[in-house]
């Protein structure tokens, strides 16, 4: 006699998302009261979650492989959140006590019964059935995103509700291809660790995979609470309404709010305390709906507002009138980089770069998990803080730029080390060390010489011959075998100092060897 499948669910929560865990368990226990629902607490922060535990009847998971999960997790953040690794302990499902499962974060509501929706997984021999998609929250733009596109894979899917099965991955797998992820993480979104992960994993394997409501029909594509149209009931189950649209009158099977707090302005918010204070008296139902109403009257106003054409044509000719002054000011009396510092801070301008899209991203190729980097030429930040997103988590950047600054002169008052030192502490990654002066001086600093020798040159700073050629000699004795050198300016640049000096000499230095030539740049390794 073959034994049956274990199916069941996961979810993942601690006493940060509690509201949003009641209204969970609340919704969850509604539609599938015998369904079997195993916790993996998301951090040691679950006292109370835990005393939820006999009123909706679920279990918990706990397993040594957290420990190695959060390294994994570790290794993959980049500084945006201080809890991404324990996003990473849900994968332990893999080898969890459920045979078939779907896995859920705690913020959203069930609206559907479940066990076929996982039964589907077997009944259509797939290993992994997911919902929403959106291919930039998972890989950047760029070589590997395109090369798996044209392998028809790269679905983008959320890692917060999906379906598998035990033993789809072991935690030796996930290690291993973790190993070769890290390589490719400047391909990977910098923000969703968890997500850019699984994916990954999946596409690399490879896993037969596929979307649910492609699976199913008559599902509706996007679970985000953010979609057009409005959902309601008919006959126990909920549906969308949503004219002319693809999932116009289509199933919904769960809501999630991800990335939303449950103090925003939170679409379908009257559903979702409506499960969190779940309840059968006319009083408190009466309640809910006045609280609801009460909390999104300043949405409504600013909805209003916004829709307003004479108001939106104020704001924007106002956006638009600041930006042509700041763009107009009179440069002898205001410094060169001012206007461009203004319109940085206001948000009009981004920070400047004078390298390609290209060469960035073939410098942030070189520069992942190197430890210890010094770039020539800093100038607005762009690349220390590509450098600084993909280096080794305990890395250090020695960034070199001399930053003149004047009053009378007018250079810029260090305008563009403003904006440099404020775009490179947007990431909180490693150890950056400033060094305000040329980078032919840099490698004889005091704060300098503990951290030399280095694995990854950037050259970028003065342009001449004799300016590259100083920086040059300060610092080829200081590279460790194996390290990279990226020399900017130094191919297609019709005969500059940087060019010149890079052909005649560096190219041909027996110590280093050519890999390969982007635009203007040129990467080498030293033998």
């Amino acid at each position: 006699m073959i034994e049956k499948p274990r199916i069941g669910v996961y979810f993942s929560a601690n006493d940060v998302v509690y509201d949003w865990a009641v209204a969970f368990l609340n919704s969850f226990r509604t539609f599938n009261p015998d369904l079997r629902l195993i916790l993996i607490p998301f951090n040691e922060q679950c006292d109370r979650i835990l005393k939820l535990q006999d009123n909706y009847t679920f279990e918990v998971y706990t397993d040594p492989s957290f420990k190695k999960l959060e390294a994994i997790g570790q290794a993959f953040e980049l500084g945006h959140t201080p809890t991404g690794k324990y996003w990473f302990r849900r994968y332990a499902s893999f080898w969890g006590p459920l045979d078939l499962f779907m896995y859920l974060d705690a913020r959203q509501v069930v609206l559907a019964d479940l066990k076929p929706i996982i039964q589907a997984l077997e009944d259509y021999n797939f290993d992994f059935l997911h919902f929403d998609c959106a291919i930039n929250q998972v890989y950047e733009p760029g070589e590997l995103r395109r090369k798996l596109l044209k392998k028809g894979k790269a679905r983008g899917f959320l890692s917060g509700l999906w379906i598998s099965k035990k033993g789809l991955f072991t935690i030796e797998e996930f290690d291993s291809l973790s190993t070769k992820a890290l390589k490719v993480r400047y391909q990977l979104n910098p923000r969703n660790t968890d997500q850019a992960f699984i994916n990954y994993c999946c596409d690399m394997k490879p896993v037969k995979y596929g979307h649910v409501s492609e699976v199913l029909g008559g599902i509706c594509q996007n679970a985000w609470a953010r979609q057009p149209g409005s959902i309601y009931q008919q006959d126990g189950k909920y549906y969308l309404w949503d004219y002319g649209g693809l999932d116009h009158k289509k199933q919904v099977i769960l809501i999630h709010w991800a990335g939303y707090k449950l103090t925003d302005f939170v679409p379908y918010k009257l559903l979702l305390l409506s499960f969190r204070f779940k309840s059968n008296i006319f009083l408190d139902k009466l309640y809910i709906y006045v609280i609801s109403f009460l909390l999104d009257i300043p949405k409504i106003v600013i909805k209003f507002l916004i829709a307003q054409k004479d108001i939106n044509l104020f704001y924007h000719s106002r956006k638009y009138t600041l930006s042509t002054t700041l763009n107009n000011m009179n440069l002898n009396y205001f410094p060169v980089n001012i206007r461009h510092y203004l319109k940085y801070k206001l948000g009009i301008d981004s920070a400047y770069t004078q390298t390609s899209k290209s060469e960035q991203e073939c410098l942030r190729k070189y520069a992942t998990v190197k430890k210890l980097i010094a770039e020539i030429g800093v100038f607005e930040g762009v690349n220390t803080t590509a450098f600084r997103s993909v280096m080794d988590r305990e890395g250090v950047i020695i960034a070199i730029d001399p930053y003149p600054r004047s009053f009378l002169g007018l250079l810029g008052f260090g305008w563009i080390r403003r904006i440099a030192h404020e775009e490179v502490g947007k990431i909180r990654r490693g150890q950056v060390i400033w060094i305000e002066t040329l980078g032919k001086f840099a490698s004889s600093d005091q704060r300098v010489k503990p951290h030399l020798p280095i694995d990854f040159l950037f050259i970028d700073g003065d342009h001449s011959y004799e300016g590259i050629k100083g920086d040059w000699e300060a610092w080829t004795n200081h590279i460790k075998s194996g390290g990279i050198v990226a020399l900017h300016d130094s191919v297609n640049c019709q005969g500059v100092g940087s060019e010149i000096f890079a052909q005649e000499v560096i190219l041909k230095d027996p110590n280093f060897s050519f890999i390969e030539s982007v635009d203007t740049l040129t990467i080498l390794i030293k033998k």
